[in-house]
């Protein structure tokens, strides 16, 4: 019923409860002031919703209608105060932090309105839209790297993906990357390779979103890059256009070495013949495509503190790329390769060393050779002769020469000396078809003696002797001899 009270003030208003909850006020007339506090709450004044606070609300036939919405556990309307209403002067603002939270929701998209309701402007709603998709799972990998210079790369989608972070314990300043030259970095890229040091070998917990799938543009040439976070079989790469250039996809360890899989977190080198995009991923399809024939099958090797070198093969002209070798490492790494940046030679091979110390251990394994030998031959001009198969230290140097000669000379020869021009030294080889006393002197254009080299008697066979280019008094010597 209609209640009126107060000889001054006169409020007449009904109270209707729904049995759906909804509760409805109806003002009908007012009569005096229209200052009021209208609102609801529980018995023990604990829970409650304050529509207006002593202010004039109130006007005839306003009806305010209260209703419980459907509820939305995921979207949160939160204050600085935790307050949802009150009143607002002339000019004051008020600030609300919305947050939605997706946890054990199901896919699929969820809406829910927020409104703002008040007694001067028509209310305002706005529609909150929440789709729930199928996501990367966070994860955690274990990457371990050795001491010294390592190619890593980011397995994960992280929020801070810069070295220090993630990799904790590398030295600062070391982390470089590849675009034709090399250049410094403190950020981790997704599919980039890098290279990165560290004082002592161990690993690194890197926490992030998994990538299961990964497009990376490869250059004409030579690429440093990385994959997703799961092994990839190097025959898994979907390489539609078939750029990459068989047998050169390289990891390195103690040195260069042809990958079988891409690891997490690892660094890679691959050189492509052309522009083009390859696919790293679960889903998809190498492209097909022949099988990659190994030309070194047969051939001689040699190994170099780990790493194989090929030689006394020649390999046709169209599947040479297939044994180049990636740019050298940064100062500091070791590395080896026969000039030009091969991992095979046919013959009369130049041997470049980087990051020389103390010694280094050869390894080799020669197959049945006919009336031929080789000679491993130093800078300094020690020479060892490779025969069957064996292991041999020496003193490291940057370079060694590996040349193929007759087991029995079949006559005299003397060799163009090696290098031409010297600097400081070069090396003369000649070959001796019997037991002979041997001379060998250095003479300048007009004839002039300026050192004897040798002068002894020598058995049938391949000499060589070092000359630094100083007369016989240990001055050097000028150019014209």
């Amino acid at each position: 019923g209609w209640w009126s009270n107060n000889p001054d003030s006169y409020y007449d208003f009904q109270v209707v409860l729904y049995p759906g909850g909804k509760i409805q006020l109806n003002y009908r007339e007012i009569t005096g002031t229209h200052s009021a506090t209208i609102g609801i709450q529980d018995g023990s004044g604990t829970v409650g919703l304050q529509v207006a606070y002593n202010s004039n609300y109130i006007h005839n036939n306003l009806s305010v209608q209260i209703i419980e919405s459907e509820s939305s556990d995921w979207l949160d309307v939160s204050s600085e105060n935790n307050e949802l209403n009150g009143l607002l002067s002339a000019g004051e603002t008020a600030e609300f932090t919305v947050t939605a939270d997706a946890y054990g929701l199901e896919l699929g998209v969820y809406d829910a309105w927020i409104i703002l309701d008040t007694n001067v402007e028509q209310d305002i709603e706005t529609q909150v839209v929440l789709s729930v998709i199928e996501g990367s799972p966070e994860m955690t990998l274990e990457i371990t790297h050795l001491e010294g210079w390592n190619m890593v790369g980011l397995p994960l989608s992280v929020e801070d993906a810069s070295y220090g972070t993630l990799f904790s314990d590398a030295v600062d300043g070391t982390l470089y990357g590849f675009d034709g030259s090399y250049y410094g970095s403190d950020i981790l890229e997704t599919g980039n390779g890098y290279w990165l040091v560290f004082n002592t070998a161990g690993s690194a917990e890197i926490i992030g979103e998994e990538i299961s799938s990964l497009t990376i543009s490869l250059s004409e040439g030579w690429n440093l890059i990385s994959g997703i976070s799961f092994q990839v079989a190097v025959e898994n790469i979907s390489d539609p256009d078939g750029i990459i250039v068989p047998g050169t996809i390289y990891g390195y360890g103690d040195g260069y070495f042809n990958a079988d899989v891409i690891e997490p977190g690892k660094g890679y080198w691959v050189n492509a013949s052309a522009e083009g995009n390859v696919t790293f991923g679960e889903e998809t399809l190498a492209r097909s495509r022949p099988g990659f024939e190994d030309m070194t099958v047969g051939a001689n090797m040699l190994t170099i503190n780990g790493q194989d070198l090929y030689f006394g093969i020649d390999i046709p002209a169209e599947k040479v790329l297939s044994y180049s070798l990636p740019p050298t490492p940064p100062s500091g790494a070791f590395d080896v390769r026969f000039s030009g940046d091969w991992k095979y030679c046919y013959s009369n091979c130049e041997i470049e060393v980087l990051n020389t110390s103390g010694t280094l251990i050869f390894t080799y394994n020669l197959f049945e050779q006919v009336e031929q030998i080789w000679v491993l031959t130093s800078m300094s001009g020690k020479s060892y002769e490779l025969e069957d198969s064996g292991e041999i230290t020496i003193p490291s140097e940057e370079k060694y020469f590996l040349t193929k000669k007759a087991t029995v000379p079949i006559s005299f020869s003397l060799h163009q000396n090696y290098p031409n021009p010297f600097n400081p030294v070069t090396n003369i080889r000649y070959d001796l078809q019997n037991n002979q006393h041997v001379t060998l002197t250095i003479y300048d254009l007009n004839g002039r003696e300026i050192n004897r080299l040798v002068n002894i008697n020598q058995p049938v066979g391949h000499e060589s002797i070092q000359w630094n280019a100083t007369d016989m008094q240990g001055k050097p010597v000028s150019a014209g001899v």
